[in-house]
């Protein structure tokens, strides 16, 4: 899931009183909230619910900026529990939206209560069967997804409880419909706004390791990467910590190896909770600011760039130079042909020292 089950349902709670509506909050403005700990982010979703918004044209840009200002206090913060914040949907169905709308399959603006409510009516199974018929479509030819898929739901409205049973919706059963972890399809257009592909904390947790050359930064590819991205960061910081804690020296395919940790750690978590970090203390170890990481992320996602093309010498470089320098550079370096440069570390190298000189 985007957000901790606790935000979740205090969000869900919000939507479900009809004073704010789920079209309110973009990707953009969620991504946001998931940032920060669960307690503050309850805290705001209060304060943000107790503002008269009637008048407010555009509430995402309203609640970030609720967010950059940091209007709640940390103390006297909230005591969460899963069920004082009940989700409206079972987890792993939340996940498999919160992917598909980060990926843009579907689009925030575009889901509304009645779809969510919907496709919490079937079971969670049932649930994931129909998103993965979603996914398995060709939706080049859809002009509007969630149309298509409400059509998708009424098709199998009557054929949940056959196949289902009629337990509650939020079942802790298992599912292989969909993996909790997939990252379905490429968006179709490139996103308003680049955030990073993965939480500080974890890219924090990843950049020390790779700081430590315990792993190196071309043996985790986009895939991996892109299925640790939609584990809740406590998740990914337990499976990163169990990566790490394996003699790495004997495994081939690191990759493959830090997928089976995270199966094995999803399979935990269902029946005991994870253990909690200190995501600010495991942020403070990312390498690089965030719009750099987000620059590079986007277009290792898009193929224009390999990750394994830049190795560790090159992204401490990158942390070295300023910011104003390094963006206008890999924005030449990604708008420029890169089919026939054969040593991209030295290309990206030639490209800053260029920007950095002009800029003396």
């Amino acid at each position: 899931m985007l957000l901790h089950p606790a935000v979740q349902g205090k969000l869900d709670s919000i939507f479900a009183t009809k004073r704010l509506f789920r079209q309110d909050l973009d990707q953009k403005a969620l991504v946001a909230l998931s940032r920060l700990s669960p307690e503050v982010g309850v805290k705001l979703l209060s304060c943000l619910d107790g503002q008269d918004s009637a008048s407010v044209k555009n509430l995402s840009a309203y609640f970030m900026g609720i967010m950059k200002r940091g209007v709640v206090s940390t103390e006297n913060l909230p005591d969460l529990s899963v069920e004082q914040y009940p989700c409206t949907l079972d987890s792993r169905v939340q996940a498999v939206i919160d992917s598909f709308c980060g990926v843009g399959i579907l689009e925030r603006m575009q889901i509304d209560e009645m779809f969510i409510q919907r496709l919490a009516g079937f079971h969670p199974d049932e649930a994931l069967v129909i998103l993965q018929e979603l996914l398995d479509s060709d939706l080049d030819r859809v002009d509007n997804t969630t149309a298509f898929t409400m059509g998708i739901i009424k098709k199998h409205r009557g054929q949940a409880r056959g196949q289902f049973g009629s337990g509650p919706a939020h079942s802790s059963g298992r599912s292989s419909a969909i993996p909790r972890s997939s990252a379905p399809r490429a968006p179709r257009g490139a996103p308003e706004g680049l955030v990073p592909l993965l939480h500080p904390a974890v890219q924090g947790k990843l950049d020390g390791m790779f700081a430590a050359r315990l792993v190196e930064r071309g043996d985790l590819d986009q895939a991996v990467l892109e299925q640790l991205s939609t584990l809740h960061p406590d998740v990914a910081l337990a499976c990163l910590e169990r990566f790490e804690m394996r003699n790495l020296s004997d495994v081939r395919n690191k990759a493959a190896f830090l997928t089976s940790v995270m199966r094995e750690k999803a399979e935990e978590f269902r029946s005991t909770p994870a253990p909690c970090f200190d995501w600010d203390a495991s942020a403070a170890n990312a390498l690089l600011p965030p719009s750099v990481q987000a620059l590079l992320d986007e277009n290792f996602r898009t193929k224009k760039v390999e990750r394994r093309d830049f190795d560790q010498r090159l992204m401490e470089m990158l942390a070295s130079v300023p910011e104003d320098v390094v963006m206008p550079a890999l924005d030449q370096v990604f708008s420029n042909r890169t089919d026939d440069v054969r040593n991209m570390s030295g290309y990206v190298t030639s490209i800053i020292v260029k920007h950095a000189r002009a800029k003396r």
